[in-house]
């Protein structure tokens, strides 16, 4: 049986889609073929520098349109500033692309409820980068819940941080930015 790989490409080639692009690299099965960036420059250096020798070049693109109508890609990665997340994912559900979106996916509710009925309608994935729901902590909290070793859920407080050493060439340590690093959301029942 020969296993047919997966074609993935970045919209958006800052800082967190090069970690993305990474991982991807590391996987068996999968390669990044283009990615598709505002500035020329910087989308030709993310893929010069994720470009395999032995290899086809990943494809340096700045209109999404090449992407999205590229027989080729299987799956687009959304790394663009979140205000661009909505028409760059709809397009590509649209286009049948499979869709990983970094994180917010959409401000509001209405815009996600769009974005499913794309992805239902036109029977492609879609998720918000939320990586860590896929911690095996998680796992052991949901059999520890099934199990009812907690007793009953009365309510729930997550916090998840993480250090952010201060860079001034980051745009994470804009002053707006530096306390948005931990994030804390409720929940009751």
């Amino acid at each position: 049986m020969s296993e047919r790989t997966f074609h993935w490409a970045v919209i958006g080639p800052g800082s967190i889609a090069q970690r993305f692009a990474e991982a991807v690299a590391q996987l068996d099965g999968c390669r990044l073929h283009a990615v598709c960036g505002r500035d020329a420059h910087r989308a030709r250096q993310f893929a010069e520098r994720w470009s395999t020798v032995g290899e086809p070049a990943v494809l340096a693109h700045t209109d999404p349109a090449a992407v999205m109508n590229d027989p080729v890609v299987d799956g687009v990665y959304v790394a663009t500033p979140h205000g661009q997340h909505y028409e760059y994912v709809l397009a590509a559900l649209q286009a049948g692309k499979a869709v990983l979106c970094e994180k917010s996916l959409v401000p509001n509710r209405e815009m996600g409820r769009r974005l499913v009925e794309a992805s239902r309608t036109h029977r492609v994935f879609l998720m918000e980068a939320v990586w860590t729901r896929f911690l095996p902590l998680y796992q052991d909290l949901a059999a520890w819940l099934r199990e009812g070793r907690l007793g009953a859920l009365r309510g729930m407080q997550s916090s998840f941080c993480f250090p952010a050493p201060y860079d001034p060439t980051a745009a994470s340590s804009a002053p707006r930015w530096r306390a948005a690093r931990c994030s804390t959301s409720a929940s009751t029942t």
